[in-house]
């Protein structure tokens, strides 16, 4: 019998809990996720409330989503806990259902980005917007994005993005259409 050295594994049953266990390892490095269920990953992974350590997990689709889920969470307690006048310029609180909004934009655009079309693509910052708005901003090598989700549903989202050499876009759509125009564009970046 081989004998393997113990890793640690991460359990995530429905709820979302985690528990941590030790198994042998049998050949591959580092931590893997085990489902209870036979749901796909992408449905299951929503569910964990804090990311691990990801240097470890091989395939690359998980290491995104879990950094995504990481921004995120870092983003929410930053974003949600200014109170009004935050920036002593008068700016006002941030609602949670702005932030839910702009997050679940976020996490349908990396799904069809990644899933869909295999695009390896940066994890943006997610930071305050003017207004109770929130912005979404990549910034690489190869393009610049920001989106402005504004906090009232019905206003249409504002965006610019540039590559710095041939193409820069701009204007203002509703999310929908919005998330079709950004996976065209980024599509031709990467």
């Amino acid at each position: 019998m081989k004998n393997h050295s113990m890793v640690h594994y991460i359990k995530v049953n429905l709820e979302g809990h985690e528990e941590i266990q030790k198994r042998p390892n049998t050949g591959i490095l580092g931590m893997k996720l085990i489902f209870e269920n036979k749901k796909k990953e992408e449905d299951q992974i929503k569910n964990i409330r804090n990311p691990v350590n990801i240097r470890f997990i091989n395939d690359f689709k998980l290491r995104l989503k879990f950094k995504l889920l990481k921004e995120i969470k870092n983003s929410e307690t930053r974003i949600l806990s200014l109170e009004d006048n935050w920036d002593k310029e008068g700016s006002k609180a941030y609602k949670k259902e702005s932030f839910d909004r702009a997050v679940t934009f976020l996490e349908q655009l990396y799904q069809k980005l990644i899933y869909e079309h295999d695009l390896r693509i940066q994890i943006p910052a997610i930071g305050p917007g003017p207004e109770g708005s929130i912005d979404i901003h990549w910034k690489t090598n190869k393009f610049e994005l920001l989106l402005n989700i504004p906090e009232d549903y019905q206003e249409l989202a504002g965006f610019y993005g540039d590559d710095y050499d041939k193409e820069s876009i701009e204007g203002n759509l509703n999310l929908t259409s919005l998330q079709d125009v950004l996976v065209r564009w980024l599509i031709t970046k990467e």
